[in-house]
């Protein structure tokens, strides 16, 4: 079964609210679990949508800039670099709190962010595989 662009683009866009959504509230949790002053899920939100856009944002033009394939691995390392200082700094000058504090919820939210998405991939995995539609999971090309 084919699926279509507009399919492939609702799909992606749902995957990324339930993701934004979902890290946000995560971020909220450990930001009331380290007692910081701010522990609203606005500013969670705020941090995790500045997040995600700066990436995306980065991503598209380092890879148009310097025109490298995808699966370089020079440009994933500096997409993920870029993530790092970007979700540090934003979440350093939102919290505002002290270095150390702020690297260290950073590392704790990773380490979680990385368990949630595994399950949440599976989760999706299911439900799209379930509805008939398991190209919009894996797509090989050959």
């Amino acid at each position: 079964m084919a699926v279509s662009i507009l399919t492939q683009l609702i799909f992606t866009i749902i995957v990324a609210i339930i993701q934004l959504t979902l890290s946000a509230l995560l971020l909220m949790v450990l930001s009331v679990l380290f007692k910081f002053k701010d522990t609203t899920y606005k500013t969670a939100f705020k941090i995790m949508l500045w997040i995600i856009l700066g990436l995306h944002l980065f991503s598209v033009l380092f890879l148009f800039i310097t025109n490298l394939k995808i699966l370089n691995i020079l440009p994933l390392i500096f997409v993920i670099l870029f993530e790092i200082i970007l979700a540090i700094i934003l979440m350093k000058i939102y919290y505002n709190e002290n270095l150390k504090r702020t690297l260290l919820i950073w590392l704790v939210w990773f380490v979680a962010w990385l368990i949630v998405r595994l399950i949440l991939s599976l989760i999706i995995s299911v439900i799209t595989i379930a509805l008939g539609y398991p190209e919009l999971i894996i797509q090989v090309k050959t």
